[in-house]
């Protein structure tokens, strides 16, 4: 059900994970430059959930956060994606092989659908239709040993490629299955590499154990990142510690899961170093100067916005604070995607769907979008699939500059957005203004309160300058009209920030809206809109919606699972549809 009661407990917080304290990112420079590890560490993670033809997942998304949290700690340099398409997994893994120099150490972590065809293993676009043909599924998926091969150009002392894909294969066509119906087949990884299933062929992989399991990740990926972080363990032995406690677990259920391993990897490669390394000598502890001089020396190797922002997180009014800013400003937005406007509603890209009976009337506006926003005067944004940003002008779409993939809009009518790297960005009303840390969700109120959260799921509110990290922990993020956070966590509960707790709302949803006149909105888990009236949720559509936002009128605006763009006048939101939640 749509609303279902969510009783997991709010998660609870941790420290931040990369910008809390650069004194101890430091310590971990020097203790490499002791074991003269000359390589780069590098890690390109792929969560997919939200397949738009096929069965969407529910942890997909979660395991590439944890995953991605547990390499940035471990020293890796990660490039983390959520939901891509197509050609956002082309581009994807494009940079980032790119990126890779001879003697780096390489992690591919990817969690969504995938299949085995005759060809050889694919992992499955959020936009895979459902395939008729073996010969489609190899046009439009992306071919697992594609990315091997890649990675082996490349020429990486080590390379480990994680896929948590073996579920049940979820294309089909005309009563049949394209492709085998259960994991993916044995691989054959060039030298260097070690290729991990999270099942082995003929298995599927759990993403759960029962409906009362509350944890937010796969079997697999439960298992792997709470062994990764014992210190010594070469990862063949971690491997196989990975591999019978995977096997155990999903014993408990009686059901048979055991992760499958092919290596071809060559030396020792270890997370965290092994326990017999060189002890630290003394003139570790250096001075201030000498730590503020190694944490810039670092920033400027990484040379990314997220070096920057946590040199200057440590030393706002330092030596080379100056130099960092500018040198973070020059990475600037992504580049420039598609146009979006469209010169009449019959252009629009959107795939046009079918109105349920007796819904709430919608307006549907040109074009096609995946996230939306709009401010406290009605001012209207929204970003697309290509991650092209456009503001709503006189009755049609304007392409502003950059690119994003979540955006919120001040009072004034000015749009926050989040990039594809995590970047944070504040239109000024005619640039861009990139402002520290990084997010993945930010939602800004009608007093100008703006809160995010992270892709560790760490939740934090803007104080003007810098961001407070906040109890807690969430994906998505709504601002009330008095500056109060409503967010909704990885397991779809609802919660509300009363300016000293977080107090849990009924239901389970997918995204929230707290408007600027004060009417909240949810998405629930099935994808419909509901409405909150002060105890419970009234259902409002049966349209699929993907995002939503709405202004100070109380009009609710929002993007579909197809990519309309919808908008619903508060008068028409009055009207309830048939079903109450209960």
């Amino acid at each position: 059900m749509g609303l279902s009661v969510d009783a997991d407990a709010f998660a609870k917080s941790e420290q931040p994970f990369m910008l809390a304290n650069l004194r101890k990112l430091l310590t971990a420079f020097a203790l490499l430059m002791v074991l003269q590890v000359q390589a780069a560490r590098l890690a390109l993670v792929i969560g997919n959930d939200n397949y738009t033809q096929v069965s969407k997942l529910q942890k997909a998304g979660n395991d590439a956060a944890a995953m991605a949290r547990e390499l940035k700690a471990a020293g890796f340099a990660v490039q983390l994606h959520r939901d891509l398409n197509y050609l956002s997994m082309v581009k994807a893994v494009e940079n980032f092989t790119s990126s890779i120099k001879g003697g780096d150490e390489v992690v591919v972590f990817f969690a969504g659908h995938g299949v085995q065809i005759k060809s050889g293993a694919y992992l499955l676009p959020t936009d895979i239709e459902g395939a008729t043909s073996e010969s489609q599924v190899e046009r439009t998926a992306y071919d697992l040993n594609a990315l091997t091969e890649k990675l082996g150009e490349a020429k990486a002392a080590f390379s480990l490629v994680m896929v948590d894909a073996c579920r049940n294969n979820p294309l089909k066509a005309n009563g049949r299955t394209v492709g085998s119906t259960r994991g993916l087949s044995a691989v054959e990884p060039p030298k260097g590499q070690m290729v991990v299933y999270s099942a082995s062929k003929g298995q599927t992989a759990l993403d759960t154990l029962s409906d009362k399991d509350s944890n937010p990740n796969s079997v697999f990926t439960r298992e792997f990142i709470g062994r990764m972080k014992k210190p010594g363990i070469r990862i063949e032995e971690l491997m196989r510690e990975v591999q019978d406690a995977v096997e155990a677990l999903a014993g408990t259920v009686k059901h048979e899961q055991r992760p499958a391993l092919y290596n071809e990897a060559r030396g020792n490669f270890y997370f965290f170093g092994p326990t017999t390394v060189q002890k630290l000598p003394d003139r570790v502890e250096t001075s201030d100067a000498e730590i503020e001089s190694q944490g810039w020396s670092a920033a400027q190797r990484a040379n990314t916005e997220a070096g920057y922002a946590a040199y200057l997180q440590e030393y706002p009014k330092g030596r080379f604070a100056a130099a960092a800013r500018i040198a973070r400003a020059s990475l600037g937005l992504a580049p420039l995607a598609p146009q979006l406007t469209v010169a009449s509603p019959a252009a629009q890209v959107a795939t046009p769907e079918a109105v349920p009976q007796g819904d709430i009337d919608w307006i549907v506006l040109p074009g096609a979008a995946v996230d939306i926003g709009v401010g406290a005067n009605g001012v209207l944004w929204v970003t697309n699939a290509e991650g092209g940003i456009y503001r709503w002008i006189n009755g049609a779409w304007n392409q502003m500059p950059g690119a994003a993939v979540r955006v919120s809009v001040d009072p004034q009518g000015n749009a926050w957005v989040v990039n594809s790297g995590s970047g944070i960005y504040r239109w000024t009303g005619g640039t861009w203004v990139q402002q520290p840390g990084g997010l993945s969700d930010i939602g800004v109120g009608a007093n100008g309160t703006v809160w995010g959260v992270n892709a560790g799921g760490f939740i934090y509110r803007w104080t003007g300058s810098s961001w407070t990290q906040m109890p807690g922990a969430a994906v998505r993020v709504s601002v009330d009209p008095q500056g109060n956070a409503w967010v909704v966590t990885s397991a779809g509960g609802i919660y509300l920030w009363t300016g000293s707790t977080w107090v849990q709302k009924p239901g389970a949803a997918k995204d929230v809206a707290a408007c600027h006149n004060g009417d909240v909105y949810v998405i629930g888990t099935e994808n419909a809109l509901y409405k909150w009236n002060g105890a419970n949720w009234d259902k409002k559509s049966n349209r699929a919606l993907q995002n939503i936002a709405c202004d100070a009128q109380g009009n609710i605006y929002a993007t579909t699972t197809s990519q309309m763009i919808l908008k619903a006048t508060y008068t028409a939101a009055l009207s309830p549809v048939a079903v109450h939640s209960k």
